[in-house]
């Protein structure tokens, strides 16, 4: 995951990285850069420091993206 502090929301393929999962009421979607639609899974809070309690909250669960090397 890439940490994006200017983003509106921060989002993952990574489904073993949650904790506390929910799944959104309704469908929803996020739409990348190459005009694809990719459909949000679940929403849930990422551990950055389980130790100190420190979360990324609210990230999207969207496994269909991926991230391309040039």
């Amino acid at each position: 995951m890439f940490v994006d502090s200017g983003a509106s929301n921060h989002m993952t393929s990574h489904e073993e990285w949650f904790s506390e999962m929910r799944t959104p009421d309704r469908p929803e979607y996020v739409e990348t850069g190459d005009n694809t639609s990719h459909i949000i899974r679940h929403i849930c809070n990422v551990p950055l420091d389980k130790a100190n309690n420190n979360y990324i909250k609210n990230v999207l669960h969207v496994p269909t993206i991926k991230k391309k090397c040039s």
